[in-house]
């Protein structure tokens, strides 16, 4: 009788340890996205968002479980599909859901390449769809160095010292409009002037 008993309790035991793993796994699992982001602007986009995650989660199906997860590969991929977002977040929310928080990149220059117009951040990361007010310095590139959604043209000294010259000119009078990067040449750039045409 003892034995029966002990046997029933180890089986109750076995039980009870296994449905506590599945309902982990369930709390693990991402099943439902529901995408949050700071504005209507940005939540207006949201569908976009979902599918370049569920792409992710096709191609790597095992880190549907957010403990499976590598947040650095699921940053990348967004720095491809969707180079605005600047870092995306997946948290638990409830049973089978997560919740994503996404944040956005900020424009500080505008960049036109050929007759494309990049948004470029403090990193100097081109993105295209822009949630922000319109940064004030707009830099036309004719250097002819190819330029796409994701990548970095420039670096964050250059961007400072766009920063610093744009602040300079303007303690002489001098609205800078516009930021020239000439053709044939990556050392030289060149300012124009609000209502002159001449840089």
């Amino acid at each position: 009788m003892v034995k029966k008993r002990r046997r029933v309790m180890r089986k109750m035991l076995a039980t009870a340890v296994n449905l506590l793993i599945v309902i982990f796994l369930l709390f693990q699992l991402t099943i439902n996205i529901s995408i949050q982001t700071p504005d209507a602007k940005s939540s207006s986009n949201a569908n976009k968002y979902v599918g370049v995650l569920n792409e992710y989660y096709s191609a790597h199906p095992a880190e549907r479980f957010r403990f499976f997860l590598n947040n650095n590969d699921l940053k990348q991929f967004f720095l491809q599909k969707a180079p605005e977002v600047k870092n995306i977040r997946v948290e638990g929310d409830f049973l089978a859901r997560s919740a994503v928080k996404l944040t956005f990149r900020q424009p500080v220059a505008q960049w036109s390449s050929g007759d494309k117009i990049y948004f470029v951040d403090d990193s100097g990361v081109t993105f295209e769809q822009n949630y922000f007010a319109a940064p004030t310095v707009a830099v036309r590139d004719e250097s002819g160095l190819p330029t796409r959604g994701g990548q970095e043209v420039i670096n964050r000294q250059f961007l400072s010292f766009l920063g610093q010259a744009v602040s300079e000119f303007s303690q002489h009078k001098m609205n800078v409009s516009e930021v020239i990067l000439p053709a044939n040449t990556v050392r030289q750039v060149w300012s124009k002037d609000q209502g002159s045409e001449t840089p």
